[in-house]
């Protein structure tokens, strides 16, 4: 293989993961930003897994979790 095609590929494969590194670095603090203001009461799953949590007796829509996001949230619960 020509040096310069070598060259050429390797630029262009690290310029994609690069990309990528950032798209899953900016998705990750999207999440982290989610703040709830209360307790989640309840959680429910649409037909395409996107979670709505009830708080506070309000529903609350999340756009575009990831699966991680969605492992992550639950009904707190207090057992006294």
């Amino acid at each position: 293989m020509d040096k310069k095609k070598m060259i050429k590929y390797l630029a262009i494969g690290s310029l994609f993961f690069i990309i990528l590194l950032s798209l899953y670095i900016r998705s990750d603090k999207i999440e982290k930003s989610y703040q709830f203001n209360g307790t989640i009461e309840k959680v429910t799953y649409g037909d395409k897994k996107t979670p709505k949590a009830i708080i506070n007796s309000k529903p609350n829509f999340i756009s575009y979790p990831n699966e991680d996001f969605n492992d992550k949230i639950e009904v707190w619960r207090c057992y006294i």
